[in-house]
């Protein structure tokens, strides 16, 4: 399809949204620009043409394009800069930001500040580029003798680049964790046992940053349902900028759009939403939440905590309290309850995600962070031998990222001939201990 027949499409997308040109071009372009591009009068580049279409919940996938050598190379630029972030590499990521702002100077003024619309789009990289240099400027100061590209590695999986968590993770390193007796300076705390500890502690904090975004719950009731179902059901939810709730939850942060689908801003607001929907008082209140409490002590012993006998007490307590219950609900519940179940254990010492990529409705992995130790666990539902073989494979990719020589699987499985219980398998030089209920 030629960019011009895109351009008027766009205008017909958008009345059917309801959306004003005003909201879908802010940050993208101009306004004149935009109504030049419907007309058919002007083709922008394929990155403007890919980012309208996503803010009016559409998939630029299925189009083909031919590029001329200059959109090639800033498409790649783009790309290249998101991996160079997400790898920790943060010098690689400036000096590519840097090449690509000498390469593609700002085009005469379109928009109030005088950039272009694809400029503006990697405005917010460079935001997050400077947010986390500052541990480099940091230790050429203090001399801590850190690993700055594994804290950075560290700060940006955790954070997205967003720079209030970038902050505050970095004061709570300095000032609460350093001196402790667990890191008696400076040197123990900008270490990955320093930085886990400080992503606890910012967790267990009440800052205006979180109280906003949970107040935003309690008032949008359709905001709660949609955050609750990516959470726990992996549902894949596409972005719509005519559905009310996948809206809200991007104006106010929850989320982010990556190839037209909506996943959870950051590491550090999932966990925060887990905690959110877990340790209220439904939540708390739950057999299953009040049995991980009451033997919470015996899962671990010289600071370590044993996941087999998690997963054990975990089927054993499944079974007797839900085992009888019909395959609707442990599809849209047994996750849920795995983690009301860990939650106790954990609360107060550890902390646990999710793995963005592994989230989906058959299969997540939940990796546990444990005073410096992580397990990975993957919780998923049974869909026959082919895609079990397929799902161990993928473990065995988690452990071999993680350095880890041991991982653990949760089946729910529906076959009236399962077998409850946990059991051990090798697959290779790895070690897998398996749960099925």
């Amino acid at each position: 399809m030629k960019l011009e027949k895109v351009g008027i499409q766009i205008g017909i997308l958008c009345e059917k949204a309801g959306i004003t040109r005003n909201k879908l071009c802010d940050g993208l372009c101009s306004e004149s620009e935009l109504a030049l591009i419907e007309k058919g009068e002007s083709s922008a580049d394929v990155i403007l043409f890919a980012a309208l279409l996503e803010r009016l919940g559409k998939s630029a996938e299925r189009l083909t394009y031919i590029l001329t050598m200059e959109e090639y190379k800033r498409f790649m630029a783009r790309n290249e800069i998101e991996e160079a972030l997400r790898l920790g590499l943060l010098k690689e990521a400036e000096q590519k930001f840097a090449r690509y702002r000498r390469e593609n100077p700002p085009k005469k003024k379109q928009g109030k500040d005088g950039t272009d619309g694809v400029d503006k789009i990697l405005l917010m990289y460079e935001e997050k580029i400077k947010g986390i240099l500052i541990l480099e400027e940091y230790e050429k100061d203090s001399h801590t003798g850190m690993d700055v590209k594994e804290m950075s590695y560290l700060i940006y999986s955790y954070t997205s680049g967003y720079p209030y968590l970038v902050s505050r993770l970095c004061k709570l390193i300095d000032e609460r964790v350093a001196g402790t007796k667990e890191f008696c300076d400076r040197t123990f705390a900008w270490t990955k046992a320093g930085f886990l500890e400080a992503v606890k502690l910012l967790l267990d904090e009440d800052n205006p940053l979180f109280d906003s975004l949970m107040n935003k719950l309690e008032q949008f009731p359709e905001l709660k349902t949609l955050i609750s179902r990516q959470l726990f059901q992996g549902k894949p939810i596409a972005y719509n900028a005519a559905d009310q709730a996948v809206r809200n939850a991007k104006m106010f942060g929850f989320v982010k759009v990556r190839n037209s689908t909506v996943s959870i801003a950051n590491r550090i607001f999932e966990s925060r939403l887990y905690n959110r929907f877990l340790l209220n008082y439904p939540g708390q209140d739950s057999k299953i939440y009040r049995e991980g409490s009451r033997q919470k002590n015996q899962f671990v012993a010289d600071g370590h905590l044993n996941m087999r006998k998690v997963l054990e007490k975990f089927v054993e307590t499944f079974e007797y309290l839900y085992g009888d219950k019909e395959e609707t609900f442990l599809e849209e519940e047994g996750r849920r309850y795995f983690m009301l179940f860990l939650r106790p254990i954990i609360n107060g010492t550890g902390n646990c995600y999710v793995e963005p990529e592994t989230r989906n409705q058959e299969r997540m992995d939940l990796v546990i962070d444990y005073l410096g130790e992580q397990s990975v666990c993957e919780l998923k539902i049974w869909r026959g031998n082919a895609y079990h073989e397929r799902g161990e494979r993928q473990l065995l990719g988690y452990l071999d990222h993680f350095g880890l020589n041991k991982g653990y699987m949760l089946s729910f499985n529906f076959n009236k001939k399962k077998e409850v219980g946990v059991k051990d398998m090798r697959l290779g030089d790895k070690l897998l201990i398996e749960a099925v209920v």
